[in-house]
C-alpha cells in the first residue's frame, strides 16, 4: 500500500476548564486528550480539516487565534512563531491558551504519524473534508 501523503490535521477545543482524566481518556468524549494521538480517535466534531502545505495550516492557525488574549492580556504572537517553526519542520504544533472565556486548544498534528510517535491512526479523511 502507497504511503498517504504527508499532511497535518487540524483540532479545536474550548473550555471552560481542563477536563477529567476520564472524559480526557474516553474516545467518544468531545473535550482535549491528554496525549496528542488521541485526538485521532475523539469525536469528529473536533476535527476541523486536513492541511497539506505549512502555509495552509498555518493560516488555519492563524485564523483560530485571531483575536484571541490570554488572562494576562498578551497576544499569542509567541505561539504562533513556534508553531510554524514546528510546521517548517513537518512536526506536530499545539497551541493551549488560558483566556478570558476558557481555555482555548488548537493542534495541527501530523499524519501519517513519524519519529517517536510513528504508530498507525485513523486519518480522519484527507483532503480536507
Amino acid at each position: 500500500m502507497p504511503e498517504p501523503h504527508p499532511h497535518w490535521h487540524a483540532f479545536a477545543w474550548n473550555g471552560s476548564s481542563v477536563p477529567p482524566d476520564g472524559q480526557a481518556r474516553d474516545p467518544n468524549a468531545a473535550v482535549m486528550p491528554r496525549e496528542l494521538t488521541a485526538w485521532f480517535v475523539k469525536p469528529v466534531a473536533l476535527h476541523r480539516g486536513a492541511y497539506g502545505t505549512v502555509e495552509d495550516a498555518y493560516r488555519w492557525l492563524e485564523r483560530e487565534l485571531d483575536g484571541a488574549v490570554t488572562v494576562s492580556g498578551r497576544v499569542p504572537q509567541h505561539e504562533l512563531a513556534c508553531a510554524l517553526k514546528h510546521l517548517k519542520l513537518r512536526q506536530d504544533a499545539y497551541v493551549g491558551l488560558y483566556t478570558s472565556g476558557g481555555i482555548l486548544v488548537r493542534a495541527l498534528l501530523t499524519c501519517p504519524r513519524t519519529g517517536a510517535d510513528a504508530r498507525p491512526v485513523r486519518c480522519p479523511g484527507w483532503p480536507s473534508p
